[in-house]
C-alpha cells in the first residue's frame, strides 16, 4: 500500500525536479542488496592471460634480482667502482622490478573481474606500471646516448662522469614522474553498477563490482594525453635510440682494424645494448608498448 501511495504522489507533481527529488526518497527507502559477478576463472582467455603475466612476473622478478645481485658482486670485487653502463643497468633493473611488482595486482584484478585493494593500491599500481614503463624507455635511450659518447667522442670524459649520469637518472625519473601526474593522479578505485532489479516492494539487488580506473578527464584530454605519451615517450626515444645506434656501429665498422683486443668487449657491450633496446621498442618488454598504448587508449574513463 506504501509503494502504491508513493507512486501515485510521485505521478500528481507537475515539475522534474520534485519527482526526481521523490525518486531519490522512494530509493533511500529501499533495501539494497550488493552481489558481485560470478569471477572469470573458466574463461579460457583470462585464464592464459593470467598465466603469462604471472610466468613474466616470477621470470622478471627473478632476472632482476639476479642482474642486481650481480652487478653487487661486481662492484665489490672492484672495490666499490661502477661505471655509467652499469649505472643505468642496476636503475633499469629496479624500475623493471617495480612494474614486475605490479603484475600480481593485474592477474588477480583479471580472475575476479573487479578491483579488491582500494584506492591507494590502485594509485600504487598505477605508478608502478605506467611510471615503470615510461622510465625504462628513457633509460634506454640514455645508455644509447651513453654508449655512442663512450666510443666516438672518448676524450671528452666529463660526458660519461659517474655524477653528470645519476643527474640524467634523476632528470629522467623527474620527467617521467611530472609527465605521468595527471594521468596517475586520476586513478581510484571505483564502484560501477552493472545490473539492478527491484525483486520485491523496496528490495533492490544490485551488482557492482570496483575497478581501478580513471575518472573526472574528459575523453578529449584523455586524447590528447595518449598521443603525448606516444609521440614524447615512445616515438622520440625510439628515433633517438636509431639514430645513436646507427652512428656508433658505423663508427665500429670505419674503425674495426685499428680497435686492439682490449677494446672488444667494448664493441659488444654495444652490440648487445642495441638488442635489448630493440627488444624492448620493436616486440615489447613483457606487455611492451604496444599493447600499453592500446590498454590506455581503450580504458573507460569517466
Amino acid at each position: 500500500m506504501e509503494q502504491v501511495e508513493f507512486h501515485h504522489e510521485l505521478w500528481r507533481n507537475d515539475t522534474e525536479d520534485e519527482r526526481g527529488q521523490l525518486g531519490l526518497e522512494y530509493r533511500a527507502k529501499m533495501e539494497i542488496t550488493d552481489v558481485l559477478p560470478p569471477p572469470n576463472h573458466e574463461n579460457r582467455q583470462v585464464l592464459v592471460m593470467a598465466g603469462t603475466y604471472m610466468l613474466l612476473f616470477l621470470l622478471g622478478t627473478s632476472g632482476n634480482v639476479a642482474v642486481l645481485t650481480t652487478i653487487y658482486h661486481v662492484a665489490r670485487s672492484n672495490r666499490g667502482s661502477l661505471d655509467n653502463t652499469l649505472i643505468y643497468v642496476i636503475v633499469l633493473s629496479c624500475v623493471d622490478f617495480g612494474v614486475c611488482v605490479s603484475l600480481p595486482f593485474t592477474v588477480i584484478d583479471q580472475i575476479l573481474g573487479f578491483w579488491m585493494f582500494g584506492t591507494v593500491i590502485c594509485k600504487l599500481h598505477a605508478v608502478l606500471e605506467n611510471f615503470g614503463k615510461i622510465l625504462s624507455s628513457l633509460i634506454i635511450t640514455a645508455m644509447s646516448i651513453d654508449r655512442y659518447v663512450s666510443v666516438c667522442h672518448s676524450q671528452r670524459k666529463w660526458l660519461r662522469s659517474r655524477r653528470l649520469a645519476i643527474t640524467i637518472l634523476t632528470g629522467l625519473a623527474f620527467y617521467a614522474m611530472i609527465t605521468l601526474c595527471p594521468f596517475l593522479w586520476s586513478f581510484r578505485a571505483r564502484e560501477l553498477v552493472l545490473f539492478e532489479k527491484e525483486t520485491a516492494p523496496l528490495k533492490l539487488t544490485r551488482m557492482t563490482i570496483e575497478k581501478c580506473t580513471m575518472v573526472n578527464i574528459s575523453s578529449f584530454i584523455f586524447t590528447l594525453f595518449t598521443i603525448y605519451l606516444f609521440i614524447f615517450c615512445y616515438c622520440f626515444p625510439l628515433s633517438l635510440v636509431t639514430f645513436f645506434y646507427v652512428k656508433l656501429l658505423k663508427r665500429l665498422r670505419q674503425h674495426a682494424r685499428r680497435f686492439k683486443s682490449s677494446r672488444i668487449p667494448l664493441m659488444r657491450i654495444s652490440l648487445y645494448t642495441l638488442a635489448v633496446a630493440c627488444l624492448y621498442f620493436c616486440a615489447g618488454r613483457r606487455s611492451g608498448w604496444q599493447p600499453f598504448m592500446l590498454c590506455i587508449w581503450n580504458m573507460p574513463v569517466t
